[in-house]
Formats: structure tokens, sequence, C-alpha cells
């Protein structure tokens, strides 16, 4: 299987922190401060298989939720898993498979999913107690079936060159390990 580096490039939303702009384009240590929660809104920009590492510092007994998502739901109380726009983060709901662990202060921590994961919205959630929480790096390491392209289709036509790198993702990412 490949695993590669995938960057996180997108915060689409963020909530009880000022997040800089800057990030999370340029990889910078975030500081939560000490009583504090915080949400962060992800977007890896397309569909990944990805095993999600999250490395962090003190934040002695702050709670971390990491929540997975192909899409965001328009409101999921009225209407259910009705998905619309996939772009649109707006006005719409969260739902997906969610891991969760509690900080012990320590430094140089690396949590890393024991399988990966299949995502394009990530969504951090960090309640913090008395102390701190330093988040100094998220990121994807994709998974995908070693195909190897051998051949080539040419064409000036935009959205069709898009739907075949779509088409080529998708059967990688679904291919696994068979």
């Amino acid at each position: 299987m490949e695993l590669t580096y995938q960057h996180i490039p997108t915060l689409r939303k963020a909530s009880g922190i000022d997040f800089p702009s800057s990030l999370p384009a340029i990889k910078a240590p975030i500081t939560i401060p000490a009583n504090t929660t915080v949400t962060l809104l992800l977007d890896q920009t397309y569909l990944t298989n990805a095993y999600l590492t999250l490395n962090f510092s003190k934040g002695k007994d702050a709670g971390i939720s990491l929540k997975y998502a192909e899409s965001l739901f328009e409101n999921l109380k009225k209407y259910g898993a009705r998905k619309g726009n996939r772009n649109e983060v707006e006005g719409k709901d969260f739902s997906g498979r969610k891991d969760s662990l509690i900080s012990d202060g320590g430094n140089g921590h690396v949590y890393t999913t024991l399988n990966y994961r299949t995502y394009r919205y990530f969504q951090l959630l960090v309640h913090t107690k008395n102390e701190p929480l330093i988040i100094e790096d998220i990121y994807g390491t994709f998974n995908g079936y070693p195909f190897k392209q051998n051949a080539v289709f040419n064409t000036d036509n935009t959205e069709i060159k898009n739907m075949l790198g779509i088409g080529w993702r998708t059967a990688r990412m679904d291919a696994t390990e068979t």
C-alpha cells in the first residue's frame, strides 16, 4: 500500500479561538488556552483514506475529539442524511465517526488512528481544563492501492480531466489492499 504525507490545507470554521489566517496552510503550533472549548473544521478539499496524526503537548486532562466526514449535512433533524452541495459548510451539521482521547499533560505526544479513516472534512474539538494544550501538528497519511497509471487520455476539456482525476483517486481508495 502507498503511504503518503497529506497536509490538511484549509480551515473552514473556527469557534472558541481566534485562529490565525495562515494556518493550517503553514505548519505552526496552536495553543488552546486553559478552560476553553475550541472547535475547528478542517477541509482536505477532496475525499481521502488516511491515517490521521495529531501531535500535541501539555493540556493535562484536556478532552480531544477527532471526527471525520465525507460531507456535512443539511439539518440532520429535519432532513436526515441529506448532503446537498459538498463544498458548502455554512448552516450544515457535522456527523461522522469519532475518536476521543484525554491528554496526560506530557510533552511530544503523537496520536495516530489504528486504521485509516475516510474523510474530506475533519473536526477537531478540544476542551481544556486548567492547563493550555499545544497542538503541534495535524496531518494525514494517505493510504491507497499503488496502481500504476499506464494510459494517458489527452483532452482540453477541464471537466473530463477533473472527472478522470476523481475516478483515479476513487479506484485507488476503493481497492484498499485487494
